[in-house]
């Protein structure tokens, strides 16, 4: 990602936003405004246009001439503009947080350009917090946007999240280094069972979702910071509004009467949260095996490296691609790739394109498997060792023809410090 940075003015709040968009230019004109002349916030718009009117957007509404190292008559709460944050979401996201997370903010608000605030919604989101946290929770985020079905409990001066989603949230430093680690998507059952885990509540009774479902990144934010003892609180009815709200299977939240009678009350005092010391959280399992998935993110991997100790090596024409419900990240593309054996079954999560594709695998002792056809759009844990097979110390696989997304590598427990990287990152795979 080649990102360009326009600098306005210094930074001077305890809270940042995060401010994310691409194009949609009459959409971003309404949604920015509140936040634009804003005293009390440190303003980063990370922008992902590729159109000219979005690219330009940015300096039409703040010209440059209000740049500026203190407040001035000119006064703009842009401290910085982000240009070419490019590749998806999840790359947005990521970006943004790994950006900020040095500046040692109190708060890191993420908020999307499909995302209205309201008139007051800084002093309910404080509120909100307060409340919370003089009840005994340790609060590790907080939103103002709230769909009925996404509350975990309301409690008359605050709510807490269920699910609060990326397009409104505010972080404080802890809760983004948790969700730094733990950047994944997951499955609605995985979602269902550690909430009643957790609090012992059927979450599939108030929200829509289907227990096969695949979701995307957002679903586990609220999910991780609960399972390490912090929650996520939000006042007793919204501040913001998503554009096209009649898009969306839940319904806000514009009166206390709009709770769902379930969530009334439901959880009111910490000790009815638990928490559990689980290290695997890092990694959902693969859909196809009882493999634990590395994303591409999160695997040790060399794209046309000349890095010989990689243990994951890929060579050919492959290419960063964001995939919503699954990794979220995968490389996509033809050519060869290699993994070192470790003792253990070991698999490789490969989605087909929209054509047939064909592939092989070849050992380090000359052996060579018969061709295997992938049918359009396929998702396939294609195995490489099994435990007790692994005589040959290297497997690659080959893509004779078409092109194929590889997702990660799955693993078994034992072995997961050998092929994942410390730190989620993006930055080795190429765009």
């Amino acid at each position: 990602m080649s990102v360009e940075i326009v600098r306005y003015r210094a930074p001077h709040a305890r809270v940042a936003v995060a401010y994310s968009t691409k194009d949609r230019t009459e959409q971003t004109r309404l949604t920015v405004a509140p936040l634009l002349g804003a005293p009390d916030i440190d303003l980063y718009w990370f922008d992902g246009s590729a159109t000219d009117s979005g690219q330009q957007l940015p300096f039409e509404l703040c010209p440059l001439q209000h740049q500026s190292t203190d407040l001035g008559s000119a006064f703009t709460a842009i401290c910085e503009i982000h240009l070419g944050v490019v590749g998806g979401p999840d790359c947005a996201i990521l970006y943004a947080l790994q950006t900020l997370r040095p500046r040692l903010y109190d708060l890191v608000i993420l908020i999307e350009n499909d995302v209205l605030l309201s008139d007051g919604w800084h002093a309910a989101m404080r509120s909100a917090i307060k409340h919370a946290e003089a009840a005994g929770f340790r609060v590790g985020a907080a939103t103002v946007r709230l769909f009925a079905q996404r509350v975990l409990s309301f409690n008359d001066d605050y709510c807490l999240m269920l699910n609060s989603g990326a397009g409104c949230i505010a972080l404080r430093p802890e809760a983004i280094d948790i969700l730094l680690a733990h950047y994944r998507t997951l499955d609605a059952q995985e979602f269902f069972r550690q909430v009643r885990w957790l609090t012992g509540i059927d979450a599939s009774a108030t929200m829509d979702i289907r227990a096969t479902q695949l979701l995307c990144v957002d679903f586990i934010f609220d999910l991780i910071l609960y399972l390490h003892g912090y929650v996520v609180a939000a006042p007793p009815t919204t501040f913001a509004h998503t554009i096209d709200e009649r898009a969306l299977a839940a319904w806000p939240v514009r009166t206390p009467d709009d709770h769902l009678p379930m969530v009334r009350a439901r959880i009111t005092r910490p000790e009815q949260i638990r928490t559990v010391p689980y290290r695997f959280f890092r990694f959902q399992q693969s859909p196809r095996s009882d493999r634990l998935l590395i994303g591409c993110h999160q695997l040790q991997i060399g794209v046309n490296s000349l890095d010989a100790a990689a243990p994951v090596r890929a060579e050919g024409t492959w290419r960063r691609t964001w995939r919503q419900f699954l990794g979220p990240f995968g490389l996509l593309g033809a050519g060869e790739i290699s993994v070192q054996a470790c003792g253990s079954t070991t698999g490789l999560l490969l989605l087909s394109g929209d054509t047939p594709s064909r592939i092989f695998l070849s050992g380090s002792d000359g052996s060579r498997s018969p061709e295997y056809v992938l049918g359009p759009s396929m998702t396939i844990d294609f195995p490489l060792w099994e435990a007790a097979d692994t005589r040959t110390q290297a497997r690659s696989l080959h893509v004779a023809s078409g092109e194929i997304c590889l997702v990660g590598l799955t693993v078994s427990a034992a072995v997961l410090s050998h092929y994942a990287r410390s730190h989620p990152s993006i930055d080795h795979l190429p765009p």
